[in-house]
């Protein structure tokens, strides 16, 4: 019979290994916030996604809209929109304000194989254990006694 972990007890370890990988990789992400240049940017559309960054120690920066860049005018359907880059600022994702940045950068990172399925499993180790099993020992008894 399989043991069932406690749905709250999973959901803190799941979240524990979320940042465990967004700590490990925000050295290697910058996140890019484009607006309307026709548009004063608000910073209450962006906050979000800037306290994010902040809170995980992420580059952030936020420019206009521009038509010479190939992934603004090819890869954005909406603005405001946030541009995933890594290494020196190539591009891997765009993403909404609506959108979850844990997600989305989850998903950069599984998809550039950064994160290998034996790293993923680690935390769940460490919380299972198993008890030492007790050697029995058959006392001989006396007819002495």
């Amino acid at each position: 019979m399989q043991a069932q972990t406690n749905p709250f007890i999973q959901g803190v370890m799941d979240t524990a290994e979320e940042e465990i990988i967004l700590k490990r990789w925000r050295w290697k992400f910058h996140i890019e916030a484009i607006y309307d240049w026709n548009k004063p940017p608000k910073d209450e559309v962006f906050d979000r996604i800037r306290i994010f960054c902040s809170e995980h120690q992420f580059k952030f920066t936020i420019r206009e809209f521009m038509t010479g860049v190939v992934e603004d005018r090819e890869m954005i359907t909406k603005l405001p929109a946030f541009h995933v880059l890594s290494g020196d600022y190539e591009w891997e994702k765009t993403f909404y304000p609506d959108d979850s940045p844990t997600m989305i950068l989850l998903d950069v990172i599984r998809e550039r194989d950064f994160v290998r399925p034996s790293m993923l499993s680690q935390l769940k180790r460490v919380f299972t254990f198993t008890l030492p099993k007790l050697k029995r020992t058959r006392r001989m008894l006396s007819s002495d006694a």
